[in-house]
């Protein structure tokens, strides 16, 4: 199998930079749903690619600078009524030639990196194994861990370094591969079945020799997500059985079991959907279920559960997202606030929406359905305070755009990337704040490195 590399300039649309545009609402929300009132601002959008040759629906490269003052013209006063121009050159505020914007600060992520240039464009891709990526991992190495399934019942994983020039390990597995964990000094953790066979959660060594296999074979099990706990180096996994239990287990590093829970809900079709532990080895869970307990439209609820290390509950919360067909994920950021996100069908149509929750649980905004139409959100990714958003719109009947999107603490958009796929399904951060993210163009996987 080889990995082709290609070193492109990725279409970027930037959105909501503070010293901007303050034409633009802010979209969060309070609990209730209403619209929040304006606290940001956004940049003006203007189309300046002139390469007609991408494909996809992929969008143009935008100015945020659209409109801003002449260079000329601004500049501070002397006090005796004659105006000092700016210095030319990045930082004053002036998008001027060899530059691809200018904010006028020197903060990376919110739009306009230091170096006057667009935040979050693409650095790398590779083509993968196969049309049906599932999921990807930075390592502590920095490498990227990603699997996924080929179109019978096998699947594959591989490693490849954080700069795309090398694939350092490929596996062909018998068993699907959903979910992809790393363990250290090259370990692998892999879940495997999707829907096909007795889920399980195997461990790989460097070499992509099994040295250890776990699995749950019960009727209609699903294996929904699996993480390595970087406090003890022990291993969680979630399941869902039977359309409305879910199931957590937790293993030592050699693939004992310490401890499983599981919890049966009324609820119909009620299932974990993600996993994400902290760095204090706190879990949390997200699920879906219908709130009526039968599949009716506007009764699709998310809940969202913290719990320790040892499985005792901290706190619960549920949002009632309406529609049916819904999906939800969610992850901890860096000061224990908990960031969901999720799509549902609603009105004839898919949308999504965003939710923040401090540490205790208590709402801090919400972005609601009505800002968000035609997205899908299929993974939270933390950076520091903000969260990268990955996922797809529909932009036509039958047509589909990745989307990667990041977000600050409060909820304002800084920028939106959509690079040249249809669908983008997960992703996670390097430490420098960049995003690695795998999706699909046509009959083609995708991996990228997005910058920060």
């Amino acid at each position: 199998m080889t990995l082709r590399l290609h070193l492109i300039s990725s279409p970027l649309i930037l959105a909501t930079a503070a010293c901007y545009n303050p034409s633009l609402p802010d979209m969060r929300a309070t609990d209730d749903g209403a619209a929040g009132t304006t606290e940001g601002a956004s940049a003006e959008l203007t189309d300046t690619n002139t390469d007609t040759g991408s494909s996809s629906g992929a969008s143009g490269l935008t100015d945020p600078m659209s409109g801003s003052a002449d260079a000329s013209s601004s500049g501070s006063s002397d006090g005796e009524g004659t105006t000092t121009p700016e210095e030319p050159g990045c930082g004053n505020g002036v998008v001027e030639q060899g530059e691809e914007c200018d904010d006028g600060d020197d903060v990376d992520g919110n739009g306009c990196n230091a170096g006057c240039v667009l935040s979050g464009a693409v650095q790398w891709e590779l083509s993968l194994p196969s049309e049906f990526p599932r999921d990807v991992q930075v390592t502590a190495e920095g490498d990227v861990l990603t699997g996924g399934r080929n179109l019978g019942v096998s699947g594959w994983f591989t490693r490849i370094a954080g700069d795309g020039d090398d694939e350092e390990l490929h596996v062909d597995v018998d068993s699907r591969v959903a979910l992809v964990a790393d363990l250290g000094g090259g370990s692998v953790l892999v879940g495997t079945a999707e829907g096909a066979g007795p889920d399980a959660v195997v461990r790989f060594s460097s070499e992509g020799e099994v040295e250890w296999s776990q699995e749950l074979d019960l009727i209609d099990s699903w294996i929904r997500d699996v993480k390595v706990d970087s406090v003890t180096g022990q291993v969680v996994a979630v399941y869902s059985v039977e359309q409305n239990q879910s199931w957590i287990r937790r293993f030592t590093i050699d693939g004992a079991l310490l401890w499983e829970f599981s919890e049966v809900s009324s609820a119909n079709r009620f299932y974990p959907v993600s996993l994400s532990i902290d760095a204090a080895g706190q879990m949390l869970v997200v699920s879906t279920g219908n709130v009526a307990g039968v599949q009716a439209s506007n009764d699709r609820k998310m809940t969202v559960t913290r719990s320790t290390p040892a499985g005792v509950e901290q706190w619960r919360a549920e949002y009632d997202a309406g529609g049916t067909g819904a999906y939800f994920v969610g992850s901890p950021t860096a000061s224990g606030d908990v960031v969901v996100a999720g799509r549902t069908y609603l009105d004839d149509q898919f949308v999504g929406w965003i939710r923040r929750y401090d540490s205790s649980g208590e709402v801090l905004w919400t972005i609601p359905h009505a800002e968000l139409p035609n997205l899908h959100f299929g993974e939270v990714v933390p950076v520091g305070d903000d969260v990268i958003l990955v996922g797809y719109e529909d932009v036509a009947e039958g047509e589909f755009q990745g989307i990667v999107r990041r977000y600050s603490e409060s909820g304002e958009l800084y920028w939106e990337q959509r690079p040249d796929t249809e669908y983008l399904i997960a992703g996670d951060a390097f430490d420098d704040g960049s995003v690695v993210v795998v999706g699909s163009l046509g009959d083609t996987g995708k991996i990228l490195r997005l910058g920060l």
